[in-house]
């Protein structure tokens, strides 16, 4: 706490506008509360759900909880809640990552020395607005404007249930894994092509919606990190920018032609990936759907970090592991997700419960891992024929079948 100040940061409103405040870590009201659940009524389970529905208040803080749970006679839980405002992935790395060091420091009796931070949240925060002060801002506005200007297109995604006039954020998941044999193709693929994993699902991804949707013109969105200096890599902080990649697939276009195209536009987003999603939205000017997130309604996201790996690390006699848990809150329609573990390449798509059941959403994952097979096999098909061998898949129509409105 007294290492990173984006953990004592508070947000008021001053004059109208949103200032951060950096509390003083005697006066954060940060404290660990340990609780034996050995023969208590409450389990891990409930703990986590009551502390991810259990809100923060921005202004008075703090914005971060801690719990120590103990589940038996060598075995504790430590839940440790942040709220987004503060935090990342990355960030939650850092910070497991320190705590692990610190602790196995203490508990051998050895100094606890960790590297000093020369910069802060509060110095990014800064540099930034300074940034977007300058001409160069310019051409980053000119590139978003020009890639999604002249009409956004929404995906045609069929959902279960009529969409509410007002974002309801209600979340479920299914989870499932990508075959061995198949992430073994796709890997070799990546390495003859000279292209990324990432660029290999997100192209997997664009031909499931088009052969779902019927849609050409699709308008995904994904998370970029900003730390682009090696200073920023130790930061505790939200340091993440969302961008939303457009992306027109013919007809005759083959899985390696959606690769190469879903490559350059990712490759040319990169370079204007700091100027920030919020002004992107706002210097378009469109009509904003209350029902919906705004430009994108499926976000897709490779999750890279050890955090998310569920990984054992040992400290002597002692066995670490990141326990996962599910979302219960969803800013999008479809967030599909993947994990490369130790074990098994992971899938998981997060669903919104006011759009959609959980066998829809399982069928809609069937399918991704049978067009994945497919793409990975003969990625010089037509995209346009994926997914039509009656052994293997459904058609468009035939998932449309599953959904309880009318086409």
């Amino acid at each position: 706490m007294a290492r990173h100040e984006s953990l004592r940061t508070v947000f008021k409103t001053v004059d109208g506008m949103p200032v951060q405040e950096i509390l003083d870590i005697a006066a954060c009201g940060f404290h660990l509360e340990e609780t034996d659940l050995r023969a208590a009524a409450e389990t891990v389970s409930s703990v986590v759900a009551s502390e991810q529905t259990t809100a923060f208040d921005l202004s008075q803080g703090p914005l971060i909880r801690a719990r120590l749970l103990r589940t038996g006679a060598s075995e504790y839980v430590f839940v440790l809640t942040l709220h987004h405002i503060i935090t990342d992935g990355w960030s939650m790395e850092v910070i497991v990552g320190e705590v692990l060091r610190l602790y196995e420091a203490y508990s051998s009796g050895e100094e606890a020395l960790l590297p000093p931070l020369r910069l802060q949240y509060k110095d990014y925060a800064c540099w930034q607005q300074e940034r977007l002060q300058q001409e160069s801002m310019a051409a980053h506005r000119a590139y978003w404007l020009s890639q999604l200007g002249g009409g956004i297109p929404r995906l045609n995604l069929p959902t279960d249930f009529a969409r509410p006039a007002v974002w309801m954020p209600g979340a479920g998941i299914v989870s499932d894994s990508i075959h061995p044999d198949v992430y073994a193709r796709m890997q070799a693929l990546a390495g003859n092509w000279g292209v990324s994993l990432y660029n290999l699902l997100m192209a997997a991804a664009k031909v499931l919606l088009f052969r779902y949707t019927g849609d050409q013109e699709i308008v995904v969105g994904y998370p970029v990190s900003l730390r682009s200096h090696a200073e920023l890599e130790t930061q505790v902080g939200f340091y993440l920018n969302t961008l939303a990649l457009r992306t027109r697939l013919e007809h005759h276009y083959t899985y390696r032609n959606v690769v190469m195209a879903v490559r350059q536009s990712m490759l040319e987003a990169s370079k204007h990936q700091e100027y920030p999603f919020d002004k992107v939205v706002s210097g378009l000017r469109y009509t904003r759907d209350a029902g919906r997130a705004p430009l994108f309604d499926v976000v897709v996201v490779l999750q890279n970090l050890k955090v998310h790996r569920q990984e054992v690390n040992r400290m002597g006699e002692m066995e670490v592991t990141v326990l996962p848990f599910d979302n219960t809150t969803s800013s999008v329609d479809l967030r599909m997700e993947f994990i490369e573990r130790e074990d098994r390449f992971t899938v998981n798509f997060e669903y919104n419960l006011a759009l959609f059941r959980r066998h829809t959403v399982r069928l809609l994952m069937d399918r991704f891992l049978s067009v994945l097979t497919q793409l990975a096999g003969s990625p010089d098909i037509p995209v346009a024929t994926v997914g039509m061998e009656e052994d293997t898949t459904t058609t468009v129509e035939d998932l449309k079948d599953h959904f309880s409105i009318n086409f």
